[in-house]
């Protein structure tokens, strides 16, 4: 992914992520419909913000890395456990190359 992201770039990364689409919208404050209607553009650049944008081409480039279905794994437990600000934070933790973040059980509200 470039500064352009296509809805293939999309569906590449959720995939990578092994993440389902609710839980890709909700890490990445949109809506289901949303990331439905990206991931439909094809080979066509999705008009978005270029805050979600520069989001999607970091994570694009931390998938490249290696290891996306771990942090996808990681992204789902904190939503389940904390919610979506909280997988987005981890995410953003993973990103600028933090501690990862590994929410537990015992961490849940």
């Amino acid at each position: 992914m470039g500064a352009n992201v296509t809805g293939i770039d999309v569906i590449d990364l959720r995939r990578a992520l092994g993440i389902s689409v609710a839980a890709f919208a909700a890490v990445f404050g949109v809506s289901i419909s949303t990331v439905y209607r990206w991931e439909t553009r094809g080979i066509g650049v999705i008009p978005i913000e270029s805050l979600q944008s520069a989001l999607l081409v970091a994570t694009r480039a931390l998938v490249a890395k290696g290891g996306g279905a771990e942090i996808g794994k990681e992204l789902e437990l904190a939503l389940v456990l904390r919610g979506s600000l909280y997988a987005f934070y981890a995410l953003l933790r993973r990103i600028y190359a933090l501690e990862p973040v590994q929410p537990t059980p015992q961490d849940a509200p």
